[in-house]
């Protein structure tokens, strides 16, 4: 398939939102190619009219370049597809008149006047009309406890219970090894006496 197909699905992104590169490869009919959706997009000129800048990456991430990222984020804003800067994600949704607001960093979302969308980070938010536009996104909603909890949860490392110090009698001032301690306190080895003759030795008569 041509890249002109995904380029051309650009346009059918709806003005203030955001697609990802799998969306945008759905849109132009062809579901697995996320990667040559991606290679498209980024092969767009900066200035030009195509509207490249509504592309996202799967976490709702902008373009890896800092210059084309920066282009992207003012037109983004232009669009009220983000908050402005110094803007709530509160008020932003009230001013666009979202009914939901999504976090892609959590792919939850929740109603525009629940208290904990200020979390949400201004730059990875997506706004919906309603709840099913939010679902069919691949968006949830937030758990009832209202904990966030991210699509793939961080391993909890296992901690492993310390080993036991051996301590080298070397490295410990004025204490010797076993062994040089066994050669220094050592008691010598008696003599072995010799044997004497029991029997009485003759002497010699003088002249």
């Amino acid at each position: 398939m041509s890249e002109n197909a995904y380029v051309e699905a650009l346009s059918r992104i709806p003005r203030g939102e955001t697609r990802t590169y799998a969306e945008i490869a759905a849109l132009a009919g062809r579901p697995a190619g996320a990667r040559a959706a991606g290679r498209a997009v980024s092969c767009c000129p900066t200035d030009a009219r195509t509207p490249w800048h509504r592309a996202v990456r799967a976490d709702g991430a902008l373009s890896i370049d800092p210059d084309r990222a920066q282009e992207q984020i003012e037109r983004l804003r232009r669009e009220s597809a983000r908050p402005k800067t110094g803007e709530s994600v509160a008020r932003w949704s009230r001013r666009v008149g979202a009914a939901f607001v999504g976090s892609w960093r959590s792919r939850r979302y929740l109603p525009r006047d629940d208290p904990r969308v200020e979390a949400f980070d201004p730059l990875f938010v997506e706004r919906f009309a309603n709840e099913e536009t939010a679902l069919e996104r691949h968006f949830a909603p937030f758990e009832a406890d209202g904990a966030e909890h991210d699509a793939s949860p961080a391993r909890t490392p296992t901690k492993r219970a310390p080993e036991p110090r051996t301590t080298d009698a070397k490295s410990v001032p004025g204490t010797v090894t076993s062994r040089a301690a066994t050669s220094r306190t050592a008691m010598p080895r008696a003599a072995t006496p010799r044997s004497r003759d029991p029997r009485p030795r003759a002497v010699e008569a003088e002249d």
